[in-house]
Parts: C-alpha cells; structure tokens; sequence
C-alpha cells in the first residue's frame, strides 16, 4: 500500500497508518468517517485534524506514478524502462506505460458487419513495416501482457508520432481485473499514401488510474485472458 505526505514526524506513527489503510479502503462512508475519527484519538499528541487524516488516507486515489505502476505488477514479467526502437519509444513512463505493438493483425474480408454476431477477422502478419491504406482498419494488440488489479483503471491514447499524420486508435478503457493484452484497431483516417507502422515498437500510451475504492464488480468480459496467438 502506498501513502501520501503527512505532517508527520514519527515514522513509526506513519508505519502505523500506512498499516490501517487497508482497513480504510474497504469501509463504507459511514465507517470511513468513523476510522478517521478513531486514527485522530490514538495520534491525539499529534498536531493532525481528521480532514488531513482523511486525505492523507485517500492519497492513493489518481494517476498512478511509475514507481506506482511497478510496485503494482500490472504489466506482466516486468517493465521495460524506456527505449527507443526504429524511432519510437516504449516502456515505462513517468506516468503511464507505453505498450509495443504486436506482429499479428487481423481485418474484415468485406461485407456487412454486425459486431452483436462477433465477426471473424481474418488474420494475419506483418513483416517488419506494414503500410496501413487510406481510409482502411486493422485490428491489433500489443505484445505486452496486463494483469490490472481490482481498483485500478487504465486509459488509451495513441503515440502522437502517429496521430500527427492521421492514424487513429480505436480503443475502449481497461476495467479493473483485465488479465490479458489490449486487443484495439488502427484506422488510417485521411492519409491517401498510406502509414506505415512497425511491429515491436511503441503504439499506444496507457495511463493507469488508481480508484477511491474497488468497485463492486470488476472485469468478466469475452476478452478476459486474452493472449497473443
């Protein structure tokens, strides 16, 4: 568990919080109002009112640092620290991760498409580029594997190098409690040339945001446990 600044001066006094938030973090309102009340008596020779309790005890709530995002696991087998390749840069970031693209793709062989009967891609494999035509779409994923813990949300974007000539990703959030890799399609919105993109280099940029409290439900989707393949 992490814990925000306090005007502390005990580390044993901030051991003992960092050890109650757990305990917080599961509360309801009720008993949360009732926790910082009980924290404020047992630090009573302490100069702390129970609103700089209460926020010091919520500290954990927002975006999540890099340091945050390690401790965390959610990028599994480790991070990669940040690196460039071919020009574009993937790994850990001072806020967020960037997550490197997959060499398998797939696409629509033509026709109406229903996404309620989940229609089947045909799949394929670039080679070491691949140029994506004007106004076409591509379904793809990265290479990296997530594991997000159940109060922990994350938010796509595209790397800008891409969006900056037309490239577009089309992306939903990352719930808590998704186990696999971020499956999501390329469109190239208006570039008649072509783009092209590279398999095993930086594509997409995720932010993780850490909740107030877990929700009542997490992640039990069709693509729960999805992996490369």
């Amino acid at each position: 568990m992490r814990f925000g600044r306090i005007p502390v001066k005990s580390t044993d006094h901030l051991d003992m919080l960092n050890s109650l938030r757990e305990l917080y973090e599961v509360s309801s309102i009720a008993e949360q109002n009732i926790f910082a009340d009980t924290v404020s008596l047992i630090l009573g020779n302490l100069d702390i009112s129970v609103k700089e309790i209460q926020m010091a005890l919520h500290a954990s709530a927002g975006l999540m640092t890099d340091n945050e995002i390690v401790k965390a696991g959610i990028i599994e087998g480790g991070v990669v620290q940040k690196t460039k390749k071919a020009g574009l840069s993937y790994g850990l970031e001072p806020c967020g991760y960037t997550c490197t693209l997959d060499s398998s793709y797939g696409y629509f062989p033509g026709g109406v498409i229903d996404p309620v009967d989940k229609p089947q891609f045909v799949s394929a494999v670039m080679g070491d580029e691949y140029v994506l035509p004007s106004k076409y779409t591509i379904q793809v994923a990265t290479r990296e594997i997530l594991n997000m813990p159940d109060d922990v949300a994350g938010f796509i974007n595209l790397k800008s190098t891409y969006t900056r000539h037309g490239l577009q990703a089309l992306v939903a959030a990352i719930e808590p409690g998704y186990h696999g890799v971020i499956v999501f399609s390329l469109h190239n919105t208006n570039n008649k040339q072509g783009i092209v993109i590279r398999p095993n280099t930086g594509i997409i940029q995720i932010s993780f945001f850490r909740l107030a409290q877990k929700p009542g439900n997490t992640y039990m989707g069709d693509y729960q446990g999805t992996y490369r393949g």
